[in-house]
């Protein structure tokens, strides 16, 4: 009797890929007093993967936040970077 043996061989791919970076923290915060809301006002926190992916609306920016130590209603001191929503009006 004969014994035979049979292998398979298979290939994986070992291509590295980039890593997608993961979401940061972000307030939307007040740029501008509104009733009681001072301005630097934390509305919300929000987890994103770019500030980019997010449009502030008028009188509002959005802060990075990594730490997370800004929870709603407290105060957020702005970077001198920041995204804030603009309104742009064209004059004739």
């Amino acid at each position: 009797m004969t014994n035979t043996t049979s292998s398979t061989t298979t290939a994986t791919d070992q291509t590295a890929t980039p890593a997608t970076p993961g979401p940061q923290n972000y307030v939307l915060y007040r740029t501008t007093q509104l009733g009681w809301q001072q301005v630097g006002y934390v509305i919300m926190a929000i987890s994103l993967s770019s500030a980019n992916d997010f449009t502030p609306p008028a009188g509002m920016a959005l802060g990075l936040d990594a730490a997370g130590a800004y929870p709603t209603g407290s105060i957020y001191t702005p970077a001198t970077t920041q995204t804030t929503a603009t309104t742009t009006t064209s004059g004739s």
